[in-house]
């Protein structure tokens, strides 16, 4: 009676263990950019529309910066934002400047296209002041359904940002 007693709970250990061990894996093997820390997956940014102009409001990538972010992770973003552009072979991707002048940024990095003002931070306090700088990608609804940290985000989130940018693209 003992040793069979025994012998059922170093079963039962072995088998929870072995169970535990596979969701560590499993965990391990997930992609990172999928685990939304900040919760903006299926949030909607509606304030987009009262700062964008018209020709503006399809675009569905958008850069957000704030004039007190990290000075190379706003640069990062342009990069990226010129990226994209290159990409799609014209001005896809507005920017907009949250709090204070983007001017020195907009020289900085040679971005000759217009940069939109959020001087009363809509955006960010609509989305309960996410960090910045971001680039987010939104579906027609204006939910974002894709975001990266400029010079934070891994190589995997970024590899899975722009895999994901070329797949809702070729579903238009």
């Amino acid at each position: 009676m003992n040793k069979s007693y025994i012998l059922l709970i170093t079963i039962f250990l072995l088998c929870s263990c072995s169970h535990k061990r596979q969701q560590s894996l499993n965990v391990q093997e997930q992609d990172t950019a999928w685990v939304d820390v900040f919760h903006l997956l299926g949030k909607h940014v509606y304030s987009l529309d009262s700062i964008l102009q018209n020709e503006d409001k399809q675009a569905n990538i958008i850069f957000l910066f704030n004039f007190y972010d990290c000075g190379s992770c706003i640069d990062s973003g342009f990069q990226l934002v010129k990226r994209i552009d290159k990409f799609y072979r014209r001005k896809s991707v507005p920017i907009i400047s949250s709090m204070g002048n983007p001017t020195q940024y907009q020289i900085r990095n040679q971005y000759q296209e217009y940069i939109y003002s959020d001087n009363n931070d809509l955006i960010r306090k609509e989305l309960k002041y996410m960090p910045t700088p971001i680039l987010i990608q939104t579906n027609d609804e204006k939910k974002i359904i894709n975001y990266i940290f400029p010079n934070i985000s891994d190589k995997q989130e970024y590899k899975r940002f722009f895999r994901f940018m070329n797949k809702t693209d070729s579903d238009i």
